[in-house]
């Protein structure tokens, strides 16, 4: 009974972070046997299984299965964080895990025969949680802020300066308020007695409105001189 109330628990909490991001998360399934396992997700009236080489395959009664492949790199490893669905096309968001470090990406596969609309390099770890608003998927990892066009895969404002000029290795969950993104952030080792840091942008032009200690409200130094506007 109490592993039944957990599992409702958990469920409860992905469809609502769902309502609020508009992304689900992806589950790892391992075999038997210890093997490397797959991942598997429903969307868009079909079942997705993608193995950990990125190769994947669509399925739906009915229907032959369409085959695809996620691109990334030979030597590897693809690990599925979130996805969803924008009008029939599938968005991923991933890592590609290294030995020696990981990046992310963040693609779009049509829904016909889920091959790649666009593919954005997302360019460092700690991806956060994406978000989607009215057109755009907000995107945070270590040091990076920045808001992607679904229709064209291009950032329309970045900045990826912000973990050398604020010390901000992750990011919570952005908001919307008053056309102004907030992002909260803070170091990844960052010690109990330091309070985070709110970075305030407006949403329309990709200005830097403000960076903050949340407890103090104190003003943290920031030149502008960071990577802002159309970017590819």
């Amino acid at each position: 009974a109490q592993a039944d109330e957990s599992s409702q628990a958990m469920r409860r909490q992905r469809l609502a972070l769902r309502a609020y991001t508009g992304f689900t998360p992806v589950d790892r399934e391992y075999g038997k046997s210890g093997s490397e396992g797959q991942y598997k997700f429903s969307a868009a009236s079909r079942t997705f299984v993608v193995d950990v080489q990125g190769r994947g395959v669509a399925q739906s009664a009915g229907l032959p299965d369409v085959s695809f492949r996620l691109p990334g790199d030979g030597g590897a490893e693809i690990i599925l964080e979130d996805f969803a669905v924008i009008d029939g096309d599938i968005l991923l968001v991933y890592y590609l895990e290294y030995p020696d470090g990981s990046a992310g990406e963040l693609v779009r596969l049509d829904k016909d025969h889920f091959r790649v609309r666009w593919r954005r390099h997302i360019s460092g770890s700690n991806i956060g949680k994406p978000f989607l608003y009215n057109g755009y998927v907000y995107l945070t990892c270590s040091g990076s802020i920045g808001k992607v066009d679904l229709r064209s895969g291009k950032y329309a404002w970045r900045y990826d300066d912000l973990n050398a000029q604020l010390g901000l290795n992750k990011f919570e969950l952005p908001r919307m308020e008053k056309g102004k993104v907030i992002f909260t952030g803070e170091g990844v080792q960052q010690p109990l007695n330091v309070q985070p840091i709110i970075v305030e942008i407006d949403d329309a032009s990709g200005s830097l409105l403000r960076a903050y200690n949340a407890a103090t409200q104190e003003s943290m130094a920031y030149s502008t001189a960071a990577a802002r506007g159309a970017l590819p």
